[in-house]
């Protein structure tokens, strides 16, 4: 991976959450440079403006859900690229089948380990820079 920052879109309704993965991911690499968006439409415009290396997306959100944020971001060919984690309390099957039939790159559980998440974001940047 270019040590270049590394721009990455957290996404979550709850602040706390957002940045308790802001100071996890800053601690693991001072190179990402880290947005945060509390909704999904901030979230579409966010993805739009930075173009972000990779988002980490909840599902439960007002406005526009994270599965509707995804869908658009997978659709749009100016976007469609960008590794999308789901990153969401919810855990039954079939929240995890409809982020996998719209194309998520990972699913990871709340409450998640942190160096699960930290493995899957560095597996996805690598897999993207290929």
């Amino acid at each position: 991976m270019n040590m270049e920052k590394v721009k990455i879109l957290v996404v979550d309704d709850d602040p706390e959450i957002s940045l308790l993965i802001k100071i996890i991911l800053q601690k693991e690499n001072k190179d990402f440079d880290i947005i945060t968006a509390n909704d999904g439409s901030y979230a579409l415009e966010k993805v739009i403006s930075e173009k972000p290396d990779l988002v980490l997306l909840d599902v439960d959100m007002p406005e526009i859900n994270g599965l509707e944020v995804l869908d658009r971001i997978k659709d749009n060919p100016a976007t469609k690229r960008i590794p999308v984690i789901m990153v969401t309390a919810k855990s039954n099957a079939r929240d995890f089948e409809e982020a996998m039939e719209k194309k998520a790159d990972w699913y990871i559980v709340k409450p998640f380990k942190q160096d699960h998440l930290l493995e899957k974001i560095k597996y996805l940047l690598e897999k993207k820079s290929q």
